[in-house]
């Protein structure tokens, strides 16, 4: 198993977070704009061990009123992904 595999799972769901936390904004961000400007929303992400922990930082980033937002999650190499059910159904 990939030692990144678990935070490279995890990605995803904490960058929905974060587009979830700033939907208001992007959309008056959006509204903003001038019809011949693009809007560019930045996403990242930053791996690093921090107190002896897998740490993962990710980010969102977008203008025209600067927002810089971050958000930490740690992770353990042996964890395994839980099989989660929807409708009975399990999710891969």
């Amino acid at each position: 198993m990939s030692k990144l595999k678990v935070a490279l799972d995890l990605i995803p769901e904490k960058i929905q977070g974060l587009v979830k936390d700033y939907a208001e904004d992007l959309e008056k961000a959006w509204m903003k704009k001038e019809d011949t400007e693009d809007l560019t929303v930045s996403f990242s992400a930053k791996f690093s061990v921090k107190q002896g922990k897998n740490t993962c930082e990710v980010g969102i980033s977008f203008v025209p009123e600067k927002i810089n937002d971050k958000s930490n999650f740690t992770w353990d190499d042996k964890q395994e992904k839980l099989p989660l059910k929807k409708g009975g159904k399990k999710i891969e």
